[in-house]
């Protein structure tokens, strides 16, 4: 018994035992990897056009323009950033002035609630 490879460099044997598949090995590069029906042909097309250079220039273009549109938008991002500090620092200090006020007040409202007590209890 021979042994031979066909041209997709698959084995084949000749002699009294054939391979049964001898006549499709030299096509079986043809055949789909994912099936012959509707699904596995879709299937095949698109992995196929994931390695095109079609998708791979289009992805790098579409990369390249999300890079270039984040880094235009960095100015705009660090001046809303900037402002929104800022308007932070206005709240605490507004924040701090009433904290004030209100002790204040407090500390007024004990004063005066002892002046009534005293007042009230002394007669």
């Amino acid at each position: 018994m021979q042994t031979a490879t066909t041209p997709a460099g698959q084995p084949t044997t000749t002699g009294n035992h054939a391979h049964h598949h001898r006549f499709h090995l030299p096509h079986a590069h043809l055949s789909s990897a994912f099936g012959g029906d509707w699904f596995g042909l879709k299937a095949e097309g698109f992995a196929r056009f994931f390695g095109t250079p079609t998708f791979l220039i289009g992805q790098s273009f579409l990369v390249a323009v999300w890079i270039v549109t984040n880094a235009a938008g960095v100015a705009s991002r660090q001046e809303l950033a900037s402002r929104q500090s800022a308007q932070v620092l206005e709240l605490l200090e507004q924040n701090t002035a009433l904290t004030k006020v209100t002790q204040e007040l407090s500390q007024r409202i004990a004063g005066l609630t002892a002046q009534i007590h005293e007042s009230t209890c002394r007669h």
